[in-house]
């Protein structure tokens, strides 16, 4: 049943009051975050409706995403009841031009039975394409980088003849290797929109590229619309790529009613496309329009918009507003230094555990994060704990492809019986043994009652020559791990595999993410080392497989959310931590000026999704693309005054306020001298079995930095020494270990 329009008012504030009801054609509504947004576009459509103007068919409103259209036409269902609601067009920018296209599919060249190709196959025929070219040393890091540059070319209307400018059209392929590379991707481009068009398909940016051709061919079509569409509601619209602007540009009739929900603060998609001076322009675009703030929040606690309030403002050029709230004050906000990364694991994993024993659901818990190789430690800690979580918007650490190719490469270094690990890294990444010749192999070993690691060595028996040597080396490469296995450490191990397998040089352009989580796995290696330095490469990979067993649980609600802060957008938790807020991450590294704005909006957008208590955490030491690093916090955190926060310490900083020695011989001895120079102790060289270790004694390792002893016992193999280092906490060596340093 139908509310009425007093109904669609009632609970409103004076500003979403004033944008409901406006009655002029062109309105943008600057929503805040947790300022209920959603409620009032779904609330002005309905009263729109109920005004009686204009009928449910000359309604269309536009989001980004199927679960944000289908949330809006619920809320409209209960407002205007299902029969309206229904009458409406509300979808996707996408799924808006799918339907339109399948109508009018003549003038764009297309059969009304058009296929939309997914992700998978604009690989394939890009794979073809580049293969049959044959410029690419890595075809499949050139098709990777082709897909994202046609992207970007669909989404700011840029055609392929565009993309060619003058160059002609008849090369020959044997010219190709010649060309810039600029003319390549033309040329690719070219060929991909050819086979598109042979086999009646379009992709995802066609879709609104294409509706665009038509509107602007078809005046007929384009005249429909705009008669038909008088009430025109776009959700998000600071998200808006150029080809999105287009669309709405072309719909718009002078007649038309338009109103625009979005924040501008709130823009973190550049680097899909979104262009953030489109909603800086709406004013502009519909001449007479009103703007109107929405800056009273229902989500958060006034500390919290504190705190993103004083972020945020330093970003130049902004719509000037400020969030604020009727919300009781709520507890600081709290600055968590963490020594190192696993430290700050342990924080949150411990800080959940107690405010859950305390009563608090798991469900209100969120870790949020820049990047998602961050997740690992917090993972592993949660897992540790029996913690039950989820990785929403992605997946968890150990499932994710480059760490399951990297795990399997370590799992046949263990196990060279192993034939279903083999197959999944023999090709990867690429080296020409392919489907056919891995067949062929298999058979051999069957007939010859071998597994697949044995049948490498004797691949020139079964496959031609150029197959057979990239066998053998595969083969030489699992057997030279497996020598190292047995004398080196374990990190250094799962570095030397992680190095020359060449999964790091599968990495495109635009997927840092990719390393990024292969180092993560380094790191998480070499902290196992640290706390237990025999650990075997087993012992490794036993820890990995009860990872993969953990985390999430079939069908239990009550979960940890663990997220990137870009899946996170739209979201809000009781409780959020933000976890790695440090330099070179947030900030991301060489970020310019426009990178550093948007991800000081990320960080806001960070912020805002906490309702009532929010941890920001950085670590002073941080394991970061193949290497440990000091870490410096992030300038973000410098733009809140000390007053909003209350700040805590994690992980005591090493003994004497000492950095801890730099990698590397030079670094050590840097270090050992300025101690010797700033304080009492001398160091026992080359201490051997001359050195007397005793509980309290001081030590210095050339890894771990300073440390006090705090028990020497004996084993079958001799005595040991277990001493607490501050950051990484105790772990016992051998007394002979000579890269421990006894201070005296």
């Amino acid at each position: 049943m139908s509310k009425t329009i007093e109904e669609i008012l009632e609970g409103l504030n004076p500003e979403q009051k004033e944008a409901v009801t406006y009655p002029g054609k062109y309105l943008l509504v600057s929503a805040g975050a947790g300022s209920g947004k959603t409620r009032v576009l779904t609330r002005r459509i309905a009263y729109e409706l109920l005004k009686g103007e204009a009928g449910p068919s000359s309604f269309i409103a536009i989001t980004f995403t199927n679960k944000a259209a289908r949330e809006m036409k619920e809320r409209l269902e209960a407002l205007v009841g299902p029969r309206a609601a229904y009458g409406m067009q509300i979808s996707t920018f996408h799924s808006a031009c799918s339907r339109l296209l399948r109508r009018h599919p003549d003038p764009v060249g297309l059969e009304k039975n058009f296929a939309i190709y997914d992700e998978d196959a604009k690989m394939k025929v890009l794979n073809r394409i580049i293969s049959k070219m044959d410029f690419a040393a890595d075809p499949a890091k050139a098709c990777k980088e082709q897909k994202r540059l046609i992207s970007k070319y669909k989404n700011n209307g840029i055609s392929w003849e565009a993309a060619f400018k003058d160059l002609s059209l008849n090369f020959e392929a044997r010219y190709f290797q010649k060309m810039p590379w600029d003319e390549r991707n033309a040329l690719v481009y070219r060929d991909y929109e050819r086979d598109l068009a042979q086999n009646n398909a379009v992709d995802f940016d066609d879709l609104i590229s294409k509706a665009i051709e038509l509107l602007k061919k078809d005046g007929q079509v384009r005249g429909a619309l705009q008669k038909r569409f008088t009430r025109i509601f776009v959700d998000e619209y600071q998200d808006t790529n150029p080809a999105q602007y287009k669309l709405i540009r072309l719909l718009a009739s002078p007649q038309a009613f338009v109103t625009a929900v979005g924040d501008s603060d709130q823009s973190i998609y550049a680097f899909r496309g979104s262009d953030i001076s489109i909603i800086g322009s709406f004013t502009k675009d519909f001449e007479g329009s009103k703007s109107i703030l929405l800056e009273q929040n229902y989500r958060s606690t006034p500390n919290i918009l504190s705190v993103a309030n004083s972020v945020i403002k330093h970003n130049p050029k902004r719509v000037d507003k400020k969030l604020w709230t009727k919300n009781g004050e709520g507890k600081k906000v709290e600055l968590v230094e963490c020594e190192t990364e696993m430290e700050e694991a342990r924080f949150i994993s411990s800080t959940i555990e107690s405010l859950h024993s305390k009563g608090e659901a798991y469900s209100s818990f969120a870790v949020l994060y820049r990047n998602n190789d961050l997740s690992e430690p917090i993972e592993k800690r949660l897992a540790a704990k029996g913690v039950p979580y989820q990785i929403k918007g992605g997946r968890k650490f150990y499932d994710r492809k480059e760490v399951k190719d990297a795990v399997a490469y370590l799992s046949a270094v263990v196990n060279p019986k192993d034939d279903v690990g083999l197959l999944r890294i023999i090709n990867t990444p690429a080296r020409g043994i392919g489907k056919v010749s891995q067949e062929k192999l298999e058979a051999y070993a069957s007939e010859k009652g071998i597994h697949l690691q044995a049948a490498l060595k004797e691949a020139g028996k079964a496959l031609r020559p150029g197959v057979a040597k990239a066998c053998l080396e595969l083969g030489e490469k699992l057997d030279g791990w497996r020598l190292l296995a047995s004398s080196a450490p374990l990190g250094r191990l799962v570095r030397s595999v992680v190095a020359r397998s060449g999964l790091l040089e599968e990495k495109a352009e635009g997927e840092e993410g990719r390393s990024d989580n292969l180092f993560q796995l380094c790191s998480a290696a070499e902290e196992m080392e640290s706390q237990n330095p025999s650990a075997s490469l087993i012992d490794f990979l036993e820890q990995v497989s009860l990872m993969q067993d953990g985390g999430e649980e079939g069908g239990k609600k009550d979960l940890v959310s663990l997220m990137t802060i870009h899946s996170a957008k739209g979201l809000e938790f009781p409780i959020v931590f933000v976890a790695g807020m440090e330099e070179g991450i947030f900030p991301s590294l060489n970020a310019r000026p426009k990178d550093e704005e948007e991800d000081r909006r990320l960080a806001y957008v960070a912020i805002t999704r906490a309702q009532r208590e929010l941890f920001l955490l950085f670590a002073n030491e941080r394991y970061r693309f193949g290497e440990r690093k000091r870490q410096k916090r992030s300038r973000f955190l410098d733009e809140i005054s000390p007053d909003l926060l209350s700040q805590r310490e994690v992980g005591a900083r090493p003994l004497f306020g000492f950095e801890r020695p730099s990698k590397g011989k030079a670094g050590f001895d840097s270090y050992r001298s300025a101690f010797r120079e700033k304080t009492s102790y001398e160091t026992q060289e080359g201490h051997g079995k001359g050195a007397q270790f005793l509980p309290g004694s001081c030590v210095i390792h050339k890894t771990m930095g300073l440390g006090t002893v705090e028990e020497v016992f004996p084993t079958p193999t001799g005595k040991r020494v277990k001493i607490n280092f501050r950051g990484y906490g105790s772990i016992s060596f051998p007394a002979s270990d000579k890269s421990i340093e006894l201070l005296d």
